[in-house]
């Protein structure tokens, strides 16, 4: 079990018992010198806690919204060991293409759809999406093109040692049915 699983899997049994921590940080986790064995300590600030998490955690999981997800110190959890797998999406607005913290890349147009990066997105499919959504001289292909090969490169360079962690050199050359076969490794934890 990797480090990251065996961190995540510590604080969930720990809310199973009814405790916040209260303070996980770098400095209250301590890895043992065999560099296989995670510990959570430093309980000062703990306190008394029923985990109303709803969601999994895990590369197979994308990262949800805070309040959806139901348990504050889990999220907070997640997002630090950047535990999700990152996605794409578009949604409302005028052409925009932009990627965020939360590794989505946003292609702004008047729909919403989730574009997964699993899905091995490409500039052709960023113009496909506007060409469904906006009427012709509403946008230029070129320029939409030009920003949408930019973006995907700096997406990916950004992200790329998140894909590492879940054994993907690049998500965009990966045979995705081989991968859960043989690479998943279960950073997902089990239904609370």
């Amino acid at each position: 079990m990797d480090l990251k699983t065996q961190i995540l899997t510590c604080v969930e049994q720990i809310h199973k018992a009814g405790v916040r921590h209260c303070d996980l940080s770098e400095s209250n986790v301590v890895i043992r010198p065999d560099m296989h064995t995670a510990c959570i300590i430093d309980f000062d600030n703990a306190s008394v806690h029923k985990c109303k998490r709803r969601l999994k955690m895990g590369v197979r999981h994308y990262t949800p919204s805070k309040d959806i997800f139901g348990c504050d110190e889990l999220f907070d959890l997640g997002e630090a060991m950047e535990i999700w797998t990152p996605c794409m999406y578009r949604t409302s607005s005028r052409v925009c293409l932009t990627h965020n913290s939360h590794m989505h890349i946003v292609v702004l147009v008047c729909a919403t759809v989730t574009f997964f990066i699993f899905n091995r997105p490409n500039a052709d499919r960023i113009v496909e999406l506007v060409k469904e959504v906006l009427r012709p001289g509403e946008y230029d292909e070129n320029e939409v093109r030009k920003e949408a090969v930019a973006l995907l490169e700096d997406f990916y360079e950004t992200y790329e040692h998140l894909f590492s962690t879940i054994g993907l050199a690049d998500p965009r050359q990966i045979d995705w049915p081989t991968f859960l076969s043989v690479r998943y490794n279960g950073l997902e934890l089990e239904d609370a």
